[in-house]
């Protein structure tokens, strides 16, 4: 198969389907140009940029009060409880935490932190991708257990709702992760 069969496949060089001929000066054509925003939910991208770090900055605070004040450090909880919330304090500290940084770095303005901002917020997709259903089996493990775990409950049914309340929020989290990266992108392109 010759390259120029496989450029026909893609949508070809020249007849504006496929690759983008661009020289290095200008970056903001491969994300699309001006128009670069006509296929996303959200076409302010600066908003995108604030929702984006706010809900990770939000995360952050969330898990550091629930885990340094409400359960002090995690003095107040035993066994497997223990560890199903220092699992998500370390999957949120990991995914959000560095978004969070460079969120509040975006306030130089300067490259250096739009890069940061760009890469770690391709890298947050890893706390709801795999760091969240962390918690999620333990406290399946600590149900199943007969002896004692730390968990407690009322009742089956209210554990289960909590537990599918979890689970609905990761889901949700992965949802808002796909909504927003390519925003992010075409914003880190642009600029």
């Amino acid at each position: 198969m010759s390259s120029s069969s496989v450029e026909e496949i893609i949508g070809g060089i020249d007849n504006g389907g496929g690759i983008p001929q661009e020289d290095e000066n200008d970056r903001s054509e491969l994300a699309g140009g001006s128009g670069a925003t006509d296929a996303l939910w959200l076409e302010n991208l600066t908003l995108t940029i604030n929702i984006f770090g706010i809900v990770g900055l939000s995360k952050i605070i969330f898990i550091s009060i629930m885990w340094w004040f409400y359960y002090l450090a995690g003095t107040r909880v035993t066994s497997y409880y223990w560890w199903t919330w220092f699992s998500s304090l370390i999957a949120i500290y990991v995914g959000w935490g560095p978004v969070s940084v460079a969120y509040i770095l975006l306030l130089t303005d300067t490259s250096f932190a739009q890069t940061l901002f760009f890469y770690f917020s391709l890298w947050s997709i890893i706390g709801p991708m795999v760091g969240y259903f962390i918690p999620l089996v333990i406290l399946v493990l600590a149900y199943n257990e007969r002896q004692d775990t730390g968990l407690t409950y009322s009742s089956e049914v209210h554990f289960w709702l909590g537990w599918s309340m979890a689970v609905i929020i990761t889901v949700l989290t992965i949802i808002f992760e796909f909504a927003f990266l390519p925003g992010i992108r075409v914003w880190y392109e642009i600029k």
